[in-house]
């Protein structure tokens, strides 16, 4: 229920291996130059062929907006992803690179501003005697994130909770990284971290509610948030 990237994205991928592929990262955060790099590799025995598209993630009203890029739609694309398809050989491995290229202002591509982009990477069986999209076997894919980091600044959420439940809303610029601690009024000889404490992160302008484990439900709870590079951090005590 807690797991960080399913709260993170849009998408629920709680592993980043899937049959015989699997991915680098589920994460990626674009350099200076707006690239990143995801490195898939076939473990299995048989070929197979490789598809990748994006889809921009948009924050709306405190809510997660997906638009996914198709050739109708070709004058909103931020970001491009090279290679688009490829076969990749078996114990072979091939880097799959991301580039947010929107420097226009007017569409939308203001400095500062935190983009999210879902990379949807799809392997299907490849056979030489046959158009590997018309295979019958299909296999799951995954979904990794590309963020375009926004400004940095101080903590700017809304923090409200009850017994059951913790709703965060993020007004930040970024993401930011909120750490829920309920270890406090556990019997020292007990404490387990695993089930006291939970790190998870929050998209800007995401208005997110968590529904807490009944390990969590305690009159005391310790949240901390800190920004994207931890340059900044608040402390909070939550009580109902």
């Amino acid at each position: 229920m807690f797991n960080s990237l399913r709260w993170f994205t849009v998408f629920l991928f709680i592993s980043n291996s899937c049959h015989a592929v699997t991915v680098s990262s589920m994460i990626e955060i674009a350099d200076e130059n707006g690239q990143a790099k995801y490195t898939v590799t076939n473990t299995g025995d048989s070929r197979v062929y490789l598809t990748a598209e994006i889809s921009e993630i948009q924050v709306q009203n405190g809510e997660i907006n997906t638009i996914k890029y198709t050739r109708d739609n070709l004058d909103i694309w931020k970001a491009s992803v090279r290679p688009a398809r490829t076969i990749i050989d078996p114990k072979f491995e091939k880097d799959i690179k991301v580039t947010f290229d929107c420097s226009d202002v007017e569409s939308g591509c203001e400095k500062g501003v935190e983009r999210v982009f879902s990379i949807a990477m799809v392997p299907t069986p490849y056979f030489e005697d046959e158009q590997p999209l018309h295979s019958v076997q299909v296999a799951i894919g995954f979904a990794p994130l590309l963020i375009i980091l926004g400004t940095e600044e101080p903590i700017n959420v809304d923090l409200n909770r009850t017994k059951e439940t913790l709703n965060v809303y993020n007004h930040s610029a970024g993401y930011v990284n909120v750490s829920i601690d309920a270890c406090a009024e556990l019997i020292e000889s007990t404490k387990n971290v695993s089930e006291c404490k939970r790190n998870v992160r929050v998209l800007a302008g995401r208005n997110l509610p968590f529904v807490l484990p009944e390990t969590f439900q305690k009159e005391d709870l310790k949240v901390t948030v800190k920004s994207f590079k931890g340059a900044f951090e608040q402390v909070y005590r939550l009580n109902y």
